[in-house]
């Protein structure tokens, strides 16, 4: 075991200053560490460090901003890339860096450099958290084939319950270095294997557990490619750590451990193209695991032992122009058990068949269809064990109806039955049951001019739930929607735009032997818009929208079913927008809405005044963005929003942005 692993670091990098470095255009890229900052769960993932794309600003999402530095020099030619971003969104603050370089420092050898920062806060929480992580290796090829490698790797996660606090309350970190090789190997025509192998030292610590030890991989595979349409590949990989393991409380050992883990991993792949439009294909695969760790609250060796199966193929034929199908089928397994938690053992086990058809029935029409069986088995210590059964048939059609309209029709239908094991009755379990749904949509798209575009459409839906047992049929229910839409756009003079979007629903779910639970919910909404291009660069929309809701049930009164309405509430929503670009670059946007909800209830079949929420809402936002040449540019943002209401959460949409953007390429 390395006294320090630090110590692995410092001499990758006094070996990397120590040779001369290339030309730029000579450097050969090399495929990038992967680390993954977010998915530490006990130091032997990794975090990814990712190497920036061309420089100059970028924006992943509303309210983010990026600066970028790229291209300074450490010494010679070596030019890292360097990104920094900082974005606020509402109440969550990110900080991120990210350091990437890759150097060939001479003919056969290479260096890489990656590291990560990255700082997470959010105020309504109180809670910050950041993950850091380092990366360096050297990589030297003996030949063409043959390639040996040095690998250091770091990371650390913190966790901050409170911002107030200056050291983390928890904290997580893997430290790790390695030595490798890697063999290519052309075999014979057609045959190519891969070796690659990997072995060193580790140190982990998380909560109240720290280890150390040693860790070994090993991955191989043999791919043959005879001809373009025959590929198959078997590959198999395997991990093993021996780790020195201790638990302690308040600085004190309380538990020590050795935990021997090992991982094996075995697939094979077929694809086997027969014929033009003929495509068979295989896989198969097994994986075994075991881990050996601490438990921290029983003071104890847990050991996991993970199995899993896989295998599975495939068929599809095309070789008609006005028909193709395919079909595919599944096989999975998998099994675990624990030593200390046997209440989480447990066995899934499941089979799956898909199918698939596209047909050109008559011109202009389209026909998709497909079809779907899937069992699974659940094996539990628990009353949940047992079968899972799921059933479905789909058929959708595409019909063109000329130049100026077209028409989709949808009609799905699926069964899934739960079944559960009698382990402790005769009759059968009380929760078996099957749930049969059925469902149809039809639209019509009709464009009778360039300026004008409408759509009308249709649904209606059944789900119907059924216990098997008689015990349980108070609960057999059933549940139907029916619901229209349709809508118009329009363009006027001036490009003045129209649009409206009506929805009509309701949703009935009555009981066979319940009817005092029976309900009915029904829904309208009408939207509308109207935008005003004032300007070649100042934009006006005015949208309004009024929903209504009512609910209730049916009663049987003098011997007849009658619907008993039991509320109602009623939205409008008033929204302008306006959008203005003075000059190239400068953006203005200003949003005002009103929203008042109106509640009713109804007592003895009396309409009465339930509650009434206004709720006001503004919001502005101006942004500035210039650049000077290819290498220099500016971007400021400020947004504020203002939201006034009853809710409780109406005080979370209270909010300032303030973003500020350099970036220059030296």
């Amino acid at each position: 075991m390395v006294p320090t692993l630090s110590i692995a670091l410092a001499l990758i990098l006094i070996l990397a200053i120590s040779v001369s470095a290339q030309p730029e255009d000579d450097f050969e890229t090399e495929p990038g560490d992967s680390l993954d900052a977010e998915a530490l769960e006990e130091g032997t993932d990794s975090l990814a460090v990712d190497v920036p794309g061309p420089p100059g600003r970028r924006r992943d999402g509303e309210g983010e901003r990026t600066m970028e530095t790229r291209g300074f020099s450490f010494w010679g030619d070596t030019h890292p890339d360097l990104s920094i971003n900082v974005s606020r969104r509402k109440d969550v603050t990110n900080w991120e860096t990210r350091l990437a370089l890759r150097e060939r420092l001479s003919s056969r050898l290479n260096f890489n450099l990656s590291a990560a920062l990255n700082t997470r806060e959010n105020t309504t929480l109180n809670r910050s958290d950041s993950n850091d992580g380092v990366t360096a290796g050297l990589k030297y090829n003996l030949s063409e084939m043959l390639a040996l490698g040095v690998r250091y790797n770091s990371k650390v996660t913190a966790f901050r319950y409170s911002l107030d606090r200056k050291e983390p309350d928890e904290r997580r970190g893997n430290e790790e270095v390695s030595v490798s090789a890697e063999l290519d190997r052309y075999l014979y025509p057609g045959v190519d294997a891969h070796l690659a192998m990997n072995a060193g030292a580790t140190k982990n610590a998380y909560a109240s557990v720290s280890n150390a030890g040693s860790r070994k991989d090993l991955a191989a595979s043999v791919s043959y490619t005879p001809n373009p349409s025959l590929r198959s590949s078997v590959s198999y990989t395997a991990k093993s750590t021996l780790l020195d393991s201790n638990v302690d409380s308040s600085g004190v050992s309380v538990f020590s451990s050795t935990d021997e883990s090992f991982a094996h991993d075995l697939a094979f792949t077929v694809a086997y193209d027969v014929r033009p439009g003929i495509k068979l294909s295989a896989d198969a695969s097994r994986n075994e695991r075991k881990k050996e760790h601490p438990d921290p609250v029983r003071l104890e060796q847990e050991t996991e032992m993970r199995k899993a199966r896989r295998a599975g193929g495939s068929a599809a034929f095309d070789m008609w122009p006005r028909f193709k199908w395919d079909m595919s089928m599944r096989f999975s397994e998998d099994e675990n058990r624990f030593d200390l938690q046997e209440d989480r053992d447990n066995s899934t086990t499941s089979t799956k068949v898909n199918g698939s058809a596209r047909v050109i029935a008559w011109r202009g029409a389209t026909m998709n269809l497909g079809g779907s069986w899937d069992k699974a088995r659940n094996i539990y210590k628990t009353s949940e064990t047992g079968d899972n059964v799921y059933r479905s048939l789909s058929l959708k059609l595409n019909q063109d109806l000329g130049p100026k309209a077209d028409m989709n029709l949808t009609a799905l239908s699926d069964i899934t039955s739960v079944i559960y094991d009698n382990k402790d009755m005769e009759t059968g379990n009380s929760k078996d049951r099957d749930r049969i749904n059925s469902k149809i949509t039809m639209a019509v798209n009709y464009k009778p001019v360039v300026a004008v575009k409408t759509r009308l459409g249709g649904e209606f839906s059944d789900e119907q739930t059924v216990y098997t047992q008689a015990a349980q049929s108070w609960n057999n229910r059933n549940t139907r929607r029916f619901r229209v839409t349709g809508s118009y756009d329009i363009t006027t003079f001036r490009q003045v735009g129209l649009t409206q979007n009506y929805d009509i629903s309701s949703i009935y779910t009555f009981y066979e032997f319940g009817e005092n639970r029976n309900t009915l919910v029904r829904n309208s909404n009408i939207r509308t818009k109207v935008t005003f291009p004032l300007a070649r660069k100042l934009n006006v929309n005015v949208q309004h929208q009024y929903k209504f809701q009512d609910q209730g049930g049916y009663r049987k009164i003098g011997g007849e079913r009658l619907y008993a309405r039991s509320s109602e509430r009623e939205t409008n929503i008033l929204a302008i927008n306006l959008r203005y670009v003075p000059i190239n670059g400068l953006k203005l946007s200003v949003r005002s809405s009103y929203q008042l909800q109106r509640s009713y209830k109804y007592r003895e079949g009396v309409r009465m005044f339930d509650y009434e929420i206004p709720t006001r809402e503004l919001s502005g936002k101006v942004s500035f963005n210039h650049k000077w040449g290819e290498r220099t540019s500016v971007a400021i943002s400020v947004e504020q929003n203002r939201k006034e209401g009853s809710r409780v959460s109406d005080a979370f949409r209270n909010y300032r942005n303030i973003e500020f953007e350099a970036s220059h390429v030296f």
